[in-house]
Parts: C-alpha cells; sequence; structure tokens
C-alpha cells in the first residue's frame, strides 16, 4: 500500500505543479493586459489632447489675424484671373529616337519619292543619339513585327571607333529593312 500511496503523492505533486505554473501564466497574461490598457488610454488622452491643439491652432479668426499680421496679402483684382486656354502648354522634352521612329520617317520619305504628283510634306527627322559605345560587341537586334513578312535575326556587325554613321542623304524605307535583317517572303 505504501508504494500507492506514493505514487498518488507524486502524481498530486506533478498536477499542482502544473496548475501553479498556468495560473502564473494566466496572472502574467493579466499583467500585460493592464499595462496595455493603461498605454492606449494614455495614447488616446494624448491625442485627444493634439486634437484639441489643432483646433484651437486653426481657428478662422486666429488665422486671419496672423495672414494679416505677417502676410500682408490685399484682395485679390479683376485682371489677376486668366482663362486656361490663354496659358502656354509646357513644351515636351527631346527623347531619342527609336527604331520605329526610323521605320516611320523612312517610309514618309520613301513614299514621298514614289509619288511626285503629291504636294512634298517635310518630314521631321528623329534627333541623332548621342556618343555610341564601340567597344562593346553588338548583340543581334530585334526587328519589328510587320504583316506577312519573314523576321530573321542576324548580328549586326560590330562597329569600330572610326565607322560611326555621318550621312545626311535620304535613306529609303527598303535599306532601313534590310539593315535590321528583315526580309520579305
Amino acid at each position: 500500500m505504501t508504494k500507492m500511496a506514493c505514487l498518488w503523492f507524486a502524481l498530486c505533486i506533478v498536477v499542482g505543479g502544473f496548475l501553479f505554473q498556468t495560473t502564473q501564466r494566466v496572472n502574467d497574461g493579466r499583467q500585460r493586459l493592464a499595462a496595455l490598457t493603461q498605454s492606449i488610454q494614455t495614447e488616446e488622452e494624448s491625442l485627444r489632447v493634439l486634437q484639441a491643439e489643432w483646433s484651437y491652432l486653426n481657428q478662422p479668426d486666429r488665422l486671419e489675424k496672423l495672414s494679416r499680421e505677417y502676410l500682408r496679402l490685399s484682395p485679390m483684382k479683376g485682371r489677376q484671373f486668366a482663362r486656361t486656354d490663354s496659358i502656354p502648354l509646357r513644351p515636351q522634352p527631346e527623347q531619342p529616337a527609336t527604331e520605329s521612329d526610323v521605320l516611320l520617317t523612312a517610309a514618309a520619305l520613301e513614299a514621298a519619292e514614289s509619288a511626285p504628283h503629291m504636294p512634298r510634306v517635310p518630314v521631321r527627322k528623329p534627333p541623332r543619339r548621342a556618343a555610341v559605345m564601340h567597344h562593346a560587341p553588338a548583340a543581334p537586334e530585334k526587328a519589328p513585327e510587320i504583316p506577312s513578312a519573314k523576321v530573321v535575326h542576324t548580328a549586326a556587325p560590330a562597329r569600330t571607333a572610326g565607322a560611326a554613321e555621318k550621312t545626311d542623304a535620304p535613306r529609303k524605307f527598303s535599306d532601313v529593312i534590310n539593315a535590321l535583317g528583315v526580309t520579305g517572303r
């Protein structure tokens, strides 16, 4: 019988330890909850004080008095108003030419040359690009998609420092297409 009593006594001690640990956790949680509640109440009180101060600082009478004292503004006159369509638009900054700009310009030039009966319309040339880095090997260029055309990607020939193009003669659309490596069916 002593073995059974010792077993029950040990079991009571283990259960008592778990019960004590659980009550300590509950008490710690209640203390943390009380501290958080106090912190929240302090923050809410400071928010109420700040909102009251903001309301005081933004009173129209006070702002009017400060503006008269420090800004010295005068009432607006009729000549200070303007219509929005009388204001000029801001000029757009120049952007470097893209492949599509070059293709469109070349197509317009070729169309103007092939139609002599139509009046010649000046075509805007794309702005010249800045200096090109010549020391890197050229990567294969991606040709634009053209309906009913077979696209062949070829590597562009590497340029040397002295081989920069400096021609002002108008190019034909077919020359541009051939330079890009696009061939027809």
